[in-house]
């Protein structure tokens, strides 16, 4: 009986973490070469980030050395 409790429990904390990150998380897909892919989980790793971390430093990084200039509406 103990050993069915846990299996339960175990679905039940499986669907809670589902429904967490369907309503707090985004996905973003990306079509690589293995090379690239290769390349980006190698970065990720040294540097000790994810992957997601590591995107989003990218970005920010780059936001910040290549400013947007205002368009014109």
């Amino acid at each position: 009986m103990a050993q069915r409790r846990t299996e339960e429990g175990k679905k039940k904390r499986r669907a809670y973490i589902k429904k967490y990150a369907k309503e707090n998380y985004r996905h973003i897909n990306l079509t690589l070469r293995p090379d690239e892919k290769d390349n980006i989980v190698s970065t990720a790793e040294s540097y000790d980030l994810s992957i997601s971390r590591l995107c989003i430093s990218a970005v920010e990084e780059y936001k910040e050395h290549h400013p947007q200039e205002e368009k014109d509406n």
